[in-house]
């Protein structure tokens, strides 16, 4: 089965850029506003240099379940909006 998912409200943690076999992915770090830790992996190079520690943001992930294992791709990433 796969999927699109939306989460909101991701405060950037930071991230490693790392060598797979299908080319360079980035591996980013978000704490949600309960204090979560999450992980998730981007394929998109382009994306990478936008991942700044400490700015907040909503991403999409796309979502891959098999028998085996459970996949979350980042597919799009944008900057929340500073409320005055």
């Amino acid at each position: 089965m796969v999927f699109t998912a939306k989460v909101e409200d991701l405060e950037i943690r930071g991230k490693e850029i790392k060598d797979g076999k299908n080319g360079e992915y980035a591996v980013v770090r978000f704490d949600n506003a309960s204090g979560d830790k999450l992980e998730f992996i981007d394929r998109d190079k382009d994306r990478f240099d936008y991942y700044k520690r400490g700015k907040f943001c909503d991403i999409w992930l796309k979502i891959t379940d098999t028998a085996k294992n459970t996949n979350f791709t980042i597919i799009a990433m944008k900057y929340m909006k500073d409320e005055d």
